[in-house]
């Protein structure tokens, strides 16, 4: 600081001075020690930065998994619709086929109203499936923010099965190392750490070493130039007369203790997420692989009634419900496809590595 004007003083037995002083001071205070107090501030500010970045990542994978089931889950309605359509379409030739012998004066009259009735019943499943393909395609919308790519350009069986770990136990590894929510837990952990040595650090004095110099000229009646110069060690010590502090300490100790439990906590979470992710792969690749054997079983079963129904072996009800069989059948396939897609997008997202590219 500096300062300069006028000064007049007119002292006792007459004497009068009139001056143009100047003055300028300069200190520079360095920290010694506070107990912690500023250092815990500063680490746990840090480690706030590491909580918010893990955040972002939680955020990031967690809007890239809901994309992925919404992409497949738009699949997997317009499969169902296709083959809604088909049984509709077969359904439909059964119906002409039983009209067209009632003109020759062979069918019959309840086979007829048995295919008719059979047919509005798929009819009504095709608007059904309509309607779950349009919710598909609003949810499509409103998570990437633009129309629904046609049906036929979409990827059916999309997995990222080579970034998949080997087994269950290198999906753990990978979870407790990388996942972001347990990452999160964990740089906060380390925050109420260093909040808690903040608060305690009021509990001691600071200690600064100071260095300041004075320099004045015709200052105080003095005519002349004077300077000064200090070093020393300055001890500054609040009195906690009202015991706020102790207080703000044992709050910060609560919150440490807190942080603690909810990683410990995290970790359980996240391993029960990879355990159930990785249980729903293993599941859903099963009931894939049945599912295409139920396939080929129904499809050649109704290939053979439909032989053995020229033969009257088979009555019009057994092809009936061998379409449903197999409408039922392609569905399952349908639906066990675009789970395996997910459950293993699922595993990445639990493990932390699931990723844009």
């Amino acid at each position: 600081s500096a300062q300069g004007g006028f000064e007049h003083q007119n002292r006792p037995a007459g004497v009068r001075t009139d001056e143009d002083p100047e003055a300028a001071t300069l200190s520079v205070t360095q920290l010694l020690w506070d107990g912690g107090a500023i250092g815990g501030t500063v680490k746990a500010a840090k480690s706030r930065i590491d909580v918010a970045g893990s955040t972002a990542q939680l955020t990031e994978q967690d809007l890239l998994q809901v994309g992925v089931r919404t992409y497949f889950g738009l699949v997997f309605a317009q499969q169902r619709l296709t083959h809604a359509i088909e049984s509709v379409a077969r359904i439909a030739e059964q119906k002409d086929t039983e009209a067209k012998k009632m003109e020759q004066g062979k069918g019959s009259k309840a086979d007829f109203l048995q295919a008719e009735s059979q047919l509005l019943a798929a009819q009504a499943g095709v608007a059904t499936e309509e309607g779950a393909v349009q919710i598909a395609k609003n949810a499509y919308i409103q998570v990437f923010g633009k129309p629904a790519p046609a049906a036929d350009t979409m990827q059916l069986e999309a997995s990222p099965s080579k970034a998949l770990p080997a087994n269950l136990l290198a999906a753990e590894g990978f979870a407790l190392a990388s996942a972001p929510r347990l990452a999160t837990a964990r740089a906060a952990q380390v925050a109420a750490k260093h909040d808690f040595e903040a608060a305690n650090g009021t509990h001691y004095p600071r200690f600064d070493a100071v260095v300041e110099g004075a320099y004045r000229s015709d200052a105080q009646a003095v005519v002349g130039d004077v300077s000064e110069a200090r070093a020393f060690v300055r001890m500054t010590y609040n009195f906690d007369l009202g015991f706020s502090r102790r207080g703000v300490v044992g709050a910060a100790r609560a919150a440490q203790h807190a942080a603690v439990y909810d990683t410990a906590n995290q970790e359980r979470v996240v391993l029960e997420a990879v355990r159930s992710a990785w249980q729903r792969h293993m599941t859903a690749s099963k009931n894939y692989a049945i599912s295409v054997r139920q396939l080929e079983s129904a499809t050649q079963f109704l290939e053979l009634a439909k032989k053995e129904r020229e033969l009257g072996k088979r009555t019009l009800q057994d092809i009936l419900n061998g379409e449903l069989v197999r409408l039922a059948a392609k569905t399952r396939l349908a639906g066990a496809q675009a789970e395996v897609s997910t459950s293993a997008f699922d595993i990445m997202r639990t493990t932390g590595q699931l990723h844009l590219d």
